[in-house]
Order: C-alpha cells, then structure tokens, then sequence
C-alpha cells in the first residue's frame, strides 16, 4: 500500500494501534470538519490549505470527513497532493524501493530488545524488508488486528474527482523514491532503537504515545500533535526543504481557486509551509 507521501513514516511508525485502545473510543473528540484547514488569500483569490493523515483506523469514532471534502472543493479549479501518480508510476517506485534493503539494525539489538520489539509491534523483522513497498503503517496496523480506511488525501481526491477538480502533485516520483531511500532507509535504525530503549523504560509509551496522537489530530490539537509526532525523532532538514519546495510549487496554482493537501507535519510548527506562505504575502488563517 503506498500513499501520497512517505514524509510521515516517522508519524506512521508511531501510529501503533493496538486493540486493547479498542474500548476507548469515546474519548475521540469526533469533528463534522476536518480538523487542520487554513485559509489562503492570494491576491483576493481564495484557496485551502489541509493537514492530512494518509491513513486512518476503521474505528466508529473517526468522522466522516466526505460531506466536508465535498464543500471544501466545490468551485474550487486545483487540489495538490504530494504525489499523484498514475498505476504505472506506482509500479515503478514500488520497484525502486524494494530493491532497497534496510539496514541490519536487527543485529544490533540484544534478545531483551529484540523481545520488546517483538511485544510492540508484533511484527518480524523479514516483514520490514518489504514495509517501503506494501506501506509500513499497514504493516503495523494489521500487526496490531487494526482494519484501515482511505487517509484524508484518497477522501478529498474522489470528492475532486467527482466535481471534476483537477489533481496534481507537488513533487515526482524520483523526488519521493529519493527522499524515501535516504531518510527511511538511514534513520529507521536509530528511530527503532530509540522506540525500544524507552518502551523499556516505560512500558505501554508506544502505544499511549499513538492513541495520543490520532486523538491529538482529530481534535485539533497543534502543540500536542507536534510533541507526540517528533516524540522518536526530529524534524529534519530534509523536511523543511520540503515545505519551501512544496509551497513555492503552489504558488502558480494559487491564481485559481486551490486546495493544497499534505501531511499534517508539512503545515506546523517553525518553517512550515504555513510560514512559507506568509513570507510569500499570503494571508493564512487557521478555520
């Protein structure tokens, strides 16, 4: 399974549900709108701006967020993905990556860890080998007995494609097999080691860690949902150029009337594509 983005593997690899949260489901803060949407004024013309998560649980606290997308593309001419791509530009970039191989962080752990990695995940190390291609977070999902649904980037496309808006992506394929070759393949050691040595330090951290982070992006909390995003890791350089690349793309679109759909992580915090914006003389409002 492959989205439109790997920028959020970190959050993906965080987000391990497991089915002991499956009784909690109403302490979601369910939302009729999508909870980060921003405002673009550019020049008097009007255009969005959506955080994403490019998967979410099957879980009957989870909004419908189709009636919103509706609305929200109605009149409106563009709507930007990450990364659009036909059947065959799928295939290619699946190829890319499976003859990849992950580092042998496996050999670096001791049984104890190994063991706890085990507990948390449920998964073996072979699955990994093959997690750039199939999509790691389903990998975890279905590790944890979690049933997916389309991410709010698949929801708004088939809004789009249903009122005939036109979909693009910001970056190409080669961009995204190389982002993902160089920050997945080299910091997932470092992000896996982090993840056991403080899961056994403090037991059930991963998994409180993801129930915090879906609830934080369904209800809208920003600070929040950026601490337990970089909880395992950092934003990186490669992150924020990112954003400038992606938002500088934008601009020639935003003469229309836009909507501009990416990972949540692309539009907060410092040098965001938010920020980029504003820089450019773009009034941005949170809604």
């Amino acid at each position: 399974m492959v989205y439109n983005g790997f920028d959020g593997y970190c959050c993906h690899f965080g987000v391990i549900f497991h089915e002991r949260f499956k009784n909690k489901r109403s302490e979601y803060i369910p939302m009729s709108n999508l909870p980060f949407v921003w405002e673009l004024d550019y020049g008097g013309v009007q255009s969005h701006l959506v955080g994403t998560m490019h998967v979410l649980p099957n879980w009957s606290s989870v909004p419908d967020f189709k009636p919103v997308a509706d609305e929200l593309l109605c009149g409106k001419k563009n709507i930007l993905l990450e990364l659009e791509m036909t059947k065959g530009q799928r295939g290619e970039l699946i190829a890319a990556l499976t003859t990849q191989k992950i580092e042998d962080y496996w050999g670096t752990l001791d049984q104890e860890e190994r063991a706890c990695w085990g507990e948390i995940t449920g998964i073996k190390p072979s699955m990994l080998a093959t997690a750039p291609a199939i999509g790691l977070s389903s990998i975890l999902f279905n590790a944890a007995g979690i049933s997916l649904v389309a991410g709010v980037e698949e929801i708004l496309k088939t809004s789009a494609n249903t009122q005939n808006v036109i979909v693009s992506g910001l970056e190409t394929v080669g961009e995204q097999t190389e982002y993902i070759i160089s920050e997945y393949f080299q910091r997932l050691p470092t992000i896996l080691k982090s993840m056991v040595d403080r899961e056994k330090k403090q037991p059930g951290l991963i998994h409180e860690h993801s129930h915090r982070l879906l609830r934080n992006y369904l209800s809208g909390e920003e600070k929040a949902l950026l601490k337990e995003y970089f909880l395992f890791s950092e934003k990186t350089v490669a992150i924020v150029q990112r954003n400038q690349k992606m938002a500088q793309r934008s601009l020639s679109y935003l003469v229309e009337p836009t909507v501009v759909a990416v990972g949540v992580i692309h539009c907060l915090g410092e040098d965001s594509m938010v920020d980029f914006y504003r820089e450019q003389g773009i009034t941005t409002k949170r809604v």
